[in-house]
């Protein structure tokens, strides 16, 4: 039966058929009666799901789209949004409702599975002493450039030493909590400017949160690693191409 499952689906492919010609009437009966325990396929639609959240700092406010991925039947990758509105929490339950109205069933991998699986290698590299926390890293780096964005005066000095060690840049990347690739460019940002940190945490006394060389040294290295999802990512993320 599954040899046959895939047979149909290479048949369906290969000369492009509509998804349900495999509920046709007289094709599961001809496939009925040379396979006696044929059963027939579902041509039922899958769609992807992606949601992202946006909040307006000013007011603090949190917006949640939920966004349908699927191929149409001229093998166009098509996106809908289904939903933009102000996120009421929990996020699953709102998630969940957004797809009731819209009659979508939603199935999922085994999330309980990952996460132990997550728990049980941070465990493993700790024992080690192999894993290096850098979320405190991440944050002061996250301190530094809230810091600075902070008032005009500090972002005037900030620019005069990034002209006196003779940077290109002249741009601070701030990121968003619920958007990990931009922690990423915050990060890859941040390196650009870590003398010009570093020169500010002399003449500045309120300035608290400059990572010292060691801590750079680690960011450096979540930079090589984060650097390969966020390539893979960009790729996958394209309008015109499905995979």
């Amino acid at each position: 039966m599954m040899i046959m499952r895939e047979g149909v689906a290479h048949w369906v492919t290969m000369h492009e058929h509509p998804f349900n010609i495999v509920e046709e009437e007289g094709f599961n009966m001809m496939l009925k009666r040379g396979i006696p325990h044929w059963t027939s396929v579902s041509h039922v639609d899958k769609i992807s799901l992606t949601t992202d959240i946006w909040r307006s700092k000013p007011q603090k406010i949190e917006y949640i789209v939920l966004t349908a991925h699927f191929v149409d039947k001229n093998w166009k990758l098509q996106k809908r949004v289904l939903n933009f509105v102000h996120l009421p929490p929990p996020l699953a339950n709102c998630i969940f409702n957004y797809l009731k109205e819209w009659n979508i069933e939603i199935s999922v991998d085994n999330a309980t599975a990952n996460d132990s699986c997550s728990e049980i290698m941070k465990e493993t590299f700790s024992l080690s002493k192999r894993l290096s926390c850098v979320k405190t890293i991440v944050q002061d780096v996250h301190n530094i450039i809230d810091y600075l964005n902070g008032s005009d005066i500090r972002l005037k000095k900030f620019v005069e030493l990034v002209q006196q060690f003779n940077l290109k840049e002249r741009r601070l990347v701030l990121e968003s909590k619920t958007r990990w690739n931009s922690t990423y460019d915050m990060i890859v940002c941040a390196l650009k400017f870590k003398e010009v940190f570093s020169r500010l945490a002399l003449e500045d006394r309120d300035y608290a949160f400059c990572p010292t060389f060691e801590d750079w040294g680690k960011l450096e290295k979540l930079v090589e690693i984060l650097e390969v999802f966020y390539k893979a990512t960009m790729i996958i993320s394209g309008l015109e191409y499905p995979t």
